[in-house]
Order: C-alpha cells, then sequence, then structure tokens
C-alpha cells in the first residue's frame, strides 16, 4: 500500500474546510499523509483552519503557511515540498472525497494491465441541504440505458479497478 499525500490549499475558505478534512480522515484508505497549505488568509480565516486541524487530532495532518499569499498552484507546490509519497491527490477545501476515493485511484494506478500516470474521477456538484444538482458523468458514448451497460461498467470496475481506459 503506497502512501498517498493529500493537498489541501485554502485561501480565505474555511466555512467548509472541517467537512473536507474529515472526507480525508474518513478514507478507507489509510496509509496517507494530508498537508494544508494555508495560502495566506486573513488571521480569522487562519485561526479556523488551524482549529479545524487540530481538532482532528491526527499525525497524518500537518498545517503549513505561506508568509504571502502565491495563489492555488505555487501553494500545491510548496505542499509538495511537506510530503514524501508515491502519489499526489489535491482537494480544495470546499470539495469532499467519498470513503473509498483513494483506495479507488491507488486501484486504477496499480492494475496489472494498463500503466496509469494520472487519474480522474467523477464529481458532484451538491448545494448543502438540497442534494445532487448536477453530476459530471461522462460516459464517452456509452448508452448507460442500453440493456447491460451497467452491470457491463460495475463488472468492469470490480475487475480490474477501473471503468474503461480513454487514450489521449
Amino acid at each position: 500500500t503506497p502512501r498517498v499525500a493529500i493537498i489541501i490549499p485554502p485561501y480565505n475558505y474555511s466555512g467548509l474546510l472541517g467537512e473536507a478534512l474529515l472526507s480525508v480522515q474518513q478514507q478507507t484508505y489509510s496509509n496517507f499523509t494530508c498537508v494544508v497549505v494555508d495560502d495566506h488568509s486573513t488571521d480569522a480565516h487562519f485561526s479556523v483552519v488551524a482549529e479545524e486541524v487540530t481538532k482532528l487530532a491526527d499525525d497524518r495532518f500537518k498545517l503549513v503557511r505561506n508568509n504571502t499569499n502565491l495563489g492555488q498552484i505555487p501553494s500545491v507546490y510548496r505542499g509538495m515540498e511537506e510530503i514524501d509519497a508515491a502519489f499526489l491527490a489535491i482537494l480544495d477545501p470546499d470539495d469532499r472525497y467519498v470513503p473509498e476515493f483513494i483506495a479507488r485511484m491507488i486501484a486504477v494506478h496499480l492494475n496489472p494491465l494498463i500503466f496509469c500516470h494520472i487519474v480522474s474521477c467523477d464529481q458532484h456538484l451538491l448545494r448543502i441541504g438540497d442534494g445532487i444538482i448536477t453530476a459530471t458523468q461522462n460516459t464517452n458514448g456509452l448508452d448507460l440505458m442500453m440493456t447491460g451497460a451497467i452491470a457491463t461498467e460495475q463488472q468492469s470496475f470490480s475487475e480490474f479497478g477501473f471503468h474503461r481506459f480513454i487514450a489521449p
């Protein structure tokens, strides 16, 4: 089970960070480290970020703060300086991982059939309290209403760890 690093780069976005952190902490795959790179938020936001990380009481989580506001991508690079892991995932502070996210992504990378250097996943747009607004499920022309299509997709994932390989 290779080590996975998750980098979360908040900037003045502390309101939903606690839920994002919990979604990482509740992963079924436990060999991970999570670096929260605060991009020099205001003191009020930073204190909430620090409190959220501290209350997890989990040594897999680390908080660093940029001395100046650098932007999201440089903050991710800053987080990369803090990690020692074979794989990297990035989580926006207002997003969540399903509990099996890391396990499924690692299964795709470690499948014995196809070399896979990067994976992406589906996402759902939620309105707090109202559930799913929309999702981005891309079927690449597969008609999911076609008889047996969903079962075929599920069988492929359970056997190989991915739904289908789409060449670049």
